[in-house]
């Protein structure tokens, strides 16, 4: 048995004085954004999350040969971290450690130090408070970054540079895998739906071809959501696009005020377009000019009316609506990010934390349809079909042309919309329902949840 502690960490305690001002040693916007994301994070252990999960929902049960759970204990004193084997913390959780409690973490050898970072992709943001901890405390060498995500390759060389880098090392873990599941089995078991449900929904007569559901602002959403508006999909299929330019609000899970845009609309409005937002506009066939008319001449959020009729809907990226699958052929899926490049989304990157990233960072926006029983199309990562299928699900690559997933650029957006010009509903048929069924069979596989438990613990070992 691995024991494991995680972090009690008390969001309210004071930020490390001496820490920040080491930090901010090298006076750089680059610094000074990663800070600001560092001290705004919600602290929160993902790894503590998933076994309580797994428990609740009877997994770890439902296969005697499988793993059993892991004992996790809560622990607010770094000085105990000799006694066990794994010691979890968020990595923002050290901006608010005192030096000796993070002395203790970086002299402790024999234990393993995880980050626990699953929810987010992005590395390039905890390097320099990892690279501060480093100069000025310690090596430490006994830590992983943990995040979420797959490696598509072997990718030795990203792994080899980062340790080089920060001295520790680096862990990619598909969480939502896993968090999705559960979640999904506590609807399943609340009777909110189930197989038949899904089986009832593929014969169902179809109102709209397909659905598409958008909630931050992000280019290739901005983008594609214009290209549904200008050419008339939205009034034949259900699109929404859950931003308001002119309003200012504050999110339950922000710890600031936001104009509802995550840096995009500032970062239009500013007309200082760098090479990275032209080149990544360019993916879509749009300039930044484009876009900033775009969210000018369609300023309100895109609605649907019922995702309207319950408060708690409204931002729940986990809700089932059963009319969205039930009245839609397929889902058009806006991942967090579109490309590898633009993971590590913060401007001006110093040349020494770039990274071309060969891995993929699937969510819940992509694991939905495989919940609820939709043929789906992706816009997301490249090879993001590639890890479906290595998890054992269809991708519907009879249906749509589907080597979209493998192609670059601006050729797999194009090719994604291409295949929404050319869709046929002659080519679903039996044949499709059954890989909806086992979709949905391999999604909810137990013995799949402890394999991916299993390989969670062996990374982190």
């Amino acid at each position: 048995m691995i024991k494991i502690a995680v972090h009690n960490h008390n969001p309210e305690k004071q930020i490390n004085e001496e820490l920040q001002r080491n930090f901010f040693s090298n006076d750089t916007f680059f610094a000074e954004l990663c800070w600001n994301r560092i001290i705004n994070q919600r602290t929160h252990s993902y790894i503590k999350e998933l076994n309580e999960d797994m428990i609740s929902m009877n997994v770890y049960d439902a296969n005697k040969t499988g793993l059993v759970p892991f004992e996790i204990i809560e622990e607010s004193d770094t000085s105990k971290v000799r006694e066990y084997d794994v010691f979890v913390l968020h990595p923002s959780a050290l901006a608010r450690l005192e030096t000796k409690e993070i002395e203790n973490l970086v002299n402790c050898k024999e234990t393993r130090v995880v980050l626990d970072y699953l929810f987010e992709a992005e590395i390039d943001t905890y390097m320099p408070l990892i690279n501060t901890v480093k100069r000025y405390i310690g090596k430490p060498d006994n830590w992983m970054l943990l995040v979420g995500g797959d490696i598509v390759s072997n990718d030795e060389k990203l792994l080899k540079d980062f340790k080089e880098n920060t001295s520790i090392d680096l862990g990619f873990f598909n969480y939502f895998r896993i968090n999705e599941a559960c979640i999904g089995k506590q609807k399943l078991r609340h009777r909110l739906y189930s197989i038949d449900t899904i089986q009832k929904n593929f014969r169902h007569e179809k109102l709209y071809d397909f659905v598409c559901l958008n909630l931050k602002p992000r280019f290739h959403r901005l983008a594609v959501v214009k290209y549904f508006v200008e050419r008339g999909y939205a009034d034949k299929s259900l699109i929404t696009a859950r931003w308001d330019y002119n309003k200012t609000y504050k999110r339950a899970d922000e710890f600031h005020e936001v104009r509802n845009s995550h840096g995009f609309f500032s970062e239009l409005e500013s007309g200082e377009y760098s090479d990275r937002l032209y080149r990544e506009c360019g993916f879509y066939n749009e300039t930044p000019e484009t876009l900033l008319k775009f969210i000018k001449d369609y300023p309100n959020e895109i609605v649907l009316p019922c995702l309207q009729d319950d408060q708690n809907l409204r931002s729940d990226d986990r809700s089932f609506v059963n009319e969205l699958y039930q009245d839609t052929n397929y889902s058009i899926v806006t991942e967090t990010y579109y490309d590898d490049e633009f993971i590590n989304q913060l401007p001006d990157m110093p040349e020494e934390y770039e990274h071309r990233l060969k891995r993929t960072f699937i969510t819940e926006k992509t694991y939905k349809p495989l919940m609820y029983g939709h043929p789906f199309m992706l816009i997301g990562n490249k090879n993001s079909n590639v890890i479906l299928k290595e998890q054992g699900f269809e991708v519907f690559d009879e249906e749509f042309e589907i080597n979209y997933d493998c192609l670059n650029d601006s050729n797999r957006y194009n090719s994604v919309l291409n295949n929404v010009q050319m869709f046929d509903i002659d080519c679903f048929d039996y044949n499709t329902l059954g890989k909806i069924v086992h979709n949905f069979h391999n999604f909810y596989d137990n013995r799949k949840l402890l394999e991916q438990m299993d390989m969670l613990w062996k990374i982190i070992k």
